[in-house]
């Protein structure tokens, strides 16, 4: 006990203890438990649900939670004050696998601690103000269950995209490590670049079109790096110093028509179309990874130095784009700006002009088909908004969703806010700087230097043992399931385990080895042995 408004007293009461605290009472001076008992009693708690539980400080309301979860479901009890947090420690002593404290200094650590929680596939997420110290920091709080819900949405999300395109992941993974085994031209990774020049993100949205003449003014003073989508848009008054490809399917291809006599360097995903490196014969490529899922064969591989660095998956090529300036750029007094990262539109096209989907548009109208069909003016989940300037502008919940992103982890965050600017585009941003500023602060740089490279390139030797290794362990599969070599079902069991590509698509993505999986896999096999053999 002590007496010091800055530290929090213990203060006996007639049912229990409360807590004095910077000069507030955190519970009730007459019944410390009564509110948070009260919550939770009347408080359904169903299947595979997340509690939080903010500031528990002497855990009052932990144990009835804990009487009330069912298995499936998992109490999370989040402090963001460190001294309240070293009291919640003394008191709260409660050992089970569904529970656990924390000290949360950031959103982005309970964001984390929920992620590593995901496969217990939460579906909801309620709220308890655990005591008044959660009001002492109410928007912490708020904005932490906010993107709680949100990772838990984006995790099923991941898992319906997984099931349709886990295939094309992990057969585009493979096929461009194989690619690197035959390419002539130098392959590394990101980490390779430092760059010292002020970085400009192009990305394809409408608003690249308002900035291509202050590009091309400055075009030597930047590092300009574009998304796929949006290299036709500056070529070929323009020529990026990289363009970056993160999607996986076909389509994209066509983005790059005519853009490879220009040897621009290619910063490739490894799950990025594989057409694309190979038809990148001169340019050094520089290899990312957004790790789509949790793997093990790509633990395996990352033991063994395979992989290159490895990002977060955030959906989008502009937001990947974001993530990859801030690790190339020298040091954190390097500006980055962003133009083109709209996540919206005005009465006109989606993307800028010249982009690659608009030009597909324009190539594919008809009489029967025209640039003003409906469907591609008022999409479906259509949301009106106000943007710049009081103009309306429309988005959808997928693009607000990136756009929420891309404030939270690149403009509004303490750790990059500084030096990252976002040009203004369509939607009102306070963070957002015109032209003019953009300028100035190009021009206070006066003698920009150019880029650096490391010579470190991915090595080729490694790569091709890890891969020898993997095609040998489908072999052996493949002769267990055919026959030809016997083995126990445990070893069956550990392969499968150890290449979990040739399932983790399946909606029942976990090892058995009933016949209706099994067959499943069979084919599976087939596939990923053509390829490696080659």
């Amino acid at each position: 006990m002590t007496t010091n408004n800055n530290e929090p007293c213990l203060v006996e009461t007639e049912q229990g203890f409360s807590v004095s605290y910077n000069g507030k009472y955190l519970y009730s001076k007459r019944n410390p438990k009564r509110v948070i008992s009260t919550l939770v009693a009347n408080t359904d708690i169903g299947e595979n649900c997340l509690v939080i539980l903010a500031s528990p400080v002497l855990g009052y309301g932990v144990p009835e939670i804990l009487a009330k979860i069912p298995e499936s479901s998992f109490l999370l009890a989040v402090e963001f004050d460190q001294t309240l947090f070293e009291l919640a420690k003394k008191h709260i002593t409660y050992k089970t696998n569904r529970f656990k404290l924390i000290q949360a200094k950031s959103v982005q650590s309970v964001i984390k601690e929920v992620q590593s929680l995901e496969k217990m596939n939460f579906k909801t997420v309620i709220f308890f103000e655990g005591s008044g110290g959660a009001k002492l920091n109410e928007d912490f709080y708020r904005e932490a269950v906010l993107y709680a819900k949100q990772s838990i949405t984006q995790n099923w999300i991941n898992k319906l995209t997984l099931i349709k395109m886990g295939h094309t992941y992990a057969a585009n993974f493979f096929k461009n490590l194989k690619r690197i085994l035959k390419k002539n031209t130098p392959v590394k990774s990101i980490t390779d670049l430092s760059i010292s020049k002020p970085v400009l993100v192009v990305a394809a949205g409408p608003s690249l079109d308002f900035y291509r003449n202050f590009i091309s003014r400055n075009r030597e003073k930047l590092f300009i790096l574009c998304v796929d989508a949006a290299i036709s848009s500056l070529l070929p008054e323009i020529i990026p110093d990289g363009v970056i490809i993160l999607e996986s399917q076909f389509w994209i291809d066509s983005a790059f028509t005519g853009s490879f006599k220009f040897n621009i360097p290619l910063f490739a995903d490894l799950t990025s179309s594989p057409r694309i490196m190979q038809a990148q014969t001169k340019a050094p490529v520089y290899l990312y990874f957004t790790e789509y899922t949790s793997a093990n064969y790509l633990n395996r591989l990352k033991e063994e130095n395979i992989l290159p660095q490895t990002l977060q998956p955030m959906g989008s090529v502009g937001l990947t784009a974001a993530s990859i300036a801030l690790s190339i750029r020298k040091k954190p007094s390097v500006p980055i700006f962003f133009t083109g990262l709209d996540f919206s539109w005005q009465s006109k096209f989606t993307h800028s002009n010249e982009s690659s989907q608009v030009k597909a548009l324009r190539i594919m109208q008809t009489k029967i088909n025209p640039l003003q069909n409906g469907e591609r003016l008022f999409p479906k989940s259509l949301q009106k908004t106000t943007g710049t300037n009081k103009k309306t502008i429309y988005t959808t919940p997928v693009l607000q969703s990136y756009c929420d992103i891309f404030n939270h982890a690149f403009v509004n965050t303490t750790s990059h806010s500084d030096n990252v600017y976002r040009l203004l585009g369509l939607r009102q941003d306070p963070n957002a700087i015109t032209e003019s500023t953009a300028q100035e602060i190009i021009n206070r740089i006066v003698t920009p230097p150019s880029c650096k490279t490391t010579e470190t390139c991915i090595s080729k030797q490694s790569l091709e043992a890890a891969l020898n290794n993997i095609k040998t362990e489908l072999d052996l599969l493949r002769d267990c399931f055919t026959g030809k070599t016997p083995l126990p079902d445990e070893s069956v069991k550990n392969l499968l385990e150890k290449n979990d590509f040739l399932y983790l698509h399946f909606p029942d993505n976990t090892v058995n080895l009933k016949s209706e999986f099994l067959n499943r896999v069979r084919i599976e096999l087939e596939y990923f042995i053509k390829f490696l053999s080659v």
